[in-house]
């Protein structure tokens, strides 16, 4: 899969997928890199769960979000 996919089924994934309160503690699950841009998966457990789950998507050009 391509990065450019794999970023569109996260996207498609979140906007699918209800969020709740930010938990303090998140694990990065993956990241992809996209020219200077960082695009990270960070969920509060170690694994995505099928269901309801939560997690949050970053973007990050040289370290900062964006």
């Amino acid at each position: 899969m391509t990065a450019h996919r794999l970023v569109l089924a996260i996207i498609a994934l979140q906007l699918g997928c209800g969020g709740g309160g930010v938990p303090a503690k998140l694990t990065e699950l993956q990241r992809v890199k996209s020219g200077g841009l960082d695009i990270i998966l960070l969920s509060p457990r170690d694994a995505l769960q099928h269901g309801k789950d939560t997690f949050i998507i970053e973007f990050r050009a040289n370290g900062n979000l964006v």
